[in-house]
């Protein structure tokens, strides 16, 4: 079989990406972590379905109508990259301003480049260019709605993401909805989580997310209420908008999804999935133990758990991984630590459980929250990093969040630098820049200690400088940036268990 490389660039031709775009976007080789370290990778990859939000991008293609620093105008003129970036910020919040901006940047050009920078293929084919690169022990991927692709791709890597004992009764990956599982309620989310762990698989989805919703929204939803006829349509239609529901298959009986689907033009039903969390583990190096998931209070996200020993040294770790709420106000601060952190069922009290049984914890996650959200009060970083006791980013902010003072032109490191551009169907969102530290591994002090950042912390001299250099891009295949981090065993970490 040609290489993941080989294939990407087989891809990115059929776009009509420049050569040099494609050689300059190739991976080089890193150095494997050292035994004993202990290499994680957390990576929001940037669902399939919410890729097509307009964000804006640097030019790639070989055809591009004007020169590498200009982008067109529907006019056909041109401007410099840095024209359209001060024009878009000098019209955000101002809607008639906005409009006229995507009128005036709208064109069949920049829609081709885009469409190569977000194509799913390409992308998936260079996320697997990355994990090659740095070969990391443990991965956890957030906004992953290509579940089923990757556990193909990545067992040809070496990784696994189900558990032994449970291959054989459960062969196949099957998505959630098929089955119509649903959280919404304490019966059906503990149902929905025995069930779920017993297949084995380390995915957890969140059940009726914005990414299938997105998707559904392209014309299949449509179709699917067609389908559904006098019997099912009213319960799956959303009476305010008069399209398909965002949990529409939560109302449907186990079985009818599938049938709905194929009515619909669907060929194979377990190709459509929602997004979530998955962790592969690296099988020359960890086995897997145990696995657990906890659906938040309310369903839609929560925390999938799992066990693993390490081959090297007998020593057996939880590896926790969760996605929160986004929305980057104090509102939706509140939410995340009154839904998802401090309740009853949530993040501390998964990870005080974990740590009472023995286990040496890391967490790794997406908190669509940086470290300086709040000033005083609770927040995210302050409550997380107290609970596990260390993070990644220590070298950078203090326990309250605050940047420590280091000497340097550059700003603390971002894990998010995007911008959405005159292509985004959010006219409202235009020019905001979400230029934040949201991407967090934190880690028990006892028995880790970091010893090295693999993926160079991105840090820029001003957020100005930061959209110079806008994600998603050929390189780095999402509007995150990996955090990959060398964990230390420590050796005064004598509470590892090492009975399992």
């Amino acid at each position: 079989m040609a290489s993941y490389q080989a294939l990407r660039r087989a891809r990115l031709k059929d776009l009509r990406v420049a050569e040099q775009h494609v050689e300059a976007s190739a991976w080089a080789s890193f150095s494997p972590a050292e035994s004993p370290s202990l290499r994680v990778m957390q990576y929001n990859i940037l669902a399939d379905a919410m890729s097509d939000d307009g964000f804006l991008v640097r030019p790639v293609l070989a055809n591009w109508p004007v020169p590498e620093k200009c982008v067109p105008t529907a006019a056909g003129d041109q401007v410099e990259f840095r024209t359209l970036l001060a024009e878009m910020m000098e019209a955000k919040g101002n809607p008639q301003a906005l409009e006229k901006c995507q009128q005036k940047y709208t064109c069949n050009a920049s829609a081709e480049n885009t469409n190569a920078v977000i194509d799913w293929e390409a992308r998936k084919l260079q996320i697997c260019c990355l994990i090659e690169s740095f070969n990391p022990d443990i991965i956890v991927f957030a906004e992953l709605d290509h579940y089923s692709e990757f556990l193909l791709c990545l067992r040809e890597l070496g990784y696994e993401s189900q558990l032994e004992q449970c291959k054989k009764e459960h062969p196949d990956y099957r998505p959630a909805l098929l089955d119509s599982f649903s959280d919404k309620d304490p019966t059906a989310s503990k149902g929905f989580a025995a069930t779920w762990a017993a297949r084995g698989y380390a995915f957890l989805p969140h059940l009726g997310s914005i990414s299938l919703h997105t998707y559904m929204q392209r014309g299949l939803g449509k179709r699917i209420l067609e389908a559904a006829g006098p019997e099912f349509k009213e319960r799956l239609m959303d009476p305010k908008k008069g399209c398909l529901q965002r949990n529409w298959y939560q109302a449907l009986p186990p079985g009818k999804v599938a049938q709905l689907l194929q009515s619909a033009g669907v060929e194979t039903p377990a190709t459509v999935d929602d997004m979530g969390v998955a962790v592969f583990w690296k099988t020359s190096r960890l086995n897997a133990l145990d696995l657990q998931v906890q659906p938040y209070p309310g369903g839609g996200k929560g925390i999938l758990q799992l066990k693993l020993k390490d081959k090297q040294s007998d020593a057996t770790f939880a590896i926790l991984g969760t996605h929160l709420s986004s929305g980057d106000t104090l509102q939706d601060e509140d939410e995340r630590l009154n839904r998802e952190i401090l309740c009853q069922g949530g993040l501390v009290a998964a990870v005080e459980e974990a740590k009472n049984a023995g286990n040496a914890v890391i967490l790794c996650m997406d908190a669509n929250s940086h470290p300086g959200i709040r000033t005083s009060g609770e927040s995210s970083w302050k409550v997380l990093r107290q609970c596990l006791g260390a993070s990644v980013w220590d070298d950078f902010f203090d326990a309250e969040g605050k940047p420590k003072k280091i000497q340097s032109e550059f700003d603390p490191p971002v894990t998010s630098n995007k911008v959405r551009g005159p292509l985004s169907a959010q006219a409202k969102k235009i020019g905001s820049h979400a230029y934040y530290l949201i991407d967090h591994i934190f880690f028990d002090p006892v028995f880790f200690e970091l010893e090295a950042h693999a993926f160079e912390p991105k840090q820029f001299r001003s957020p100005a400088d930061a959209l110079e250099e806008v994600q998603p891009s050929l390189l780095n295949p999402s509007d995150h940036y990996p955090v990959i981090a060398d964990l230390i065993f420590k050796a005064g970490g004598a509470k590892f268990c090492r009975t399992c």
